[in-house]
């Protein structure tokens, strides 16, 4: 597992010519689609986060090698009010 996340990001930062910091765990077949295994290949291979598939806000203290992923609506104006209303009460 460690040397696939490796080699792939290996193989991205020569194709890009620029280093690749993130990454993003597979859409899910089958669940899970990320585990305790995944999140500590993704780390060995030197990734600084990592978004998973399941859904959710970010919060503070929140693993950066296994994000939750927000819903974006294809419309702008839906999108902003997700935004607002995902942030009320919230210090930015």
């Amino acid at each position: 597992l460690f040397s696939e996340l490796s080699e792939s990001r290996q193989r991205l930062e020569k194709k890009l010519q620029a280093p690749v910091h993130h990454f993003s765990y597979p859409s899910p077949m089958l669940e899970p689609h990320w585990t305790a295994e995944t999140v500590l290949a993704a780390e060995e291979a030197g990734y600084r986060t990592a978004t998973t598939c399941t859904s959710g806000n970010v919060r503070p203290g929140d693993n950066p090698l296994a994000l939750q992923r927000m819903w974006v609506p294809f419309d702008m104006d839906e999108f902003v009010w997700y935004l607002d209303n995902t942030m009320i009460g919230r210090r930015l």
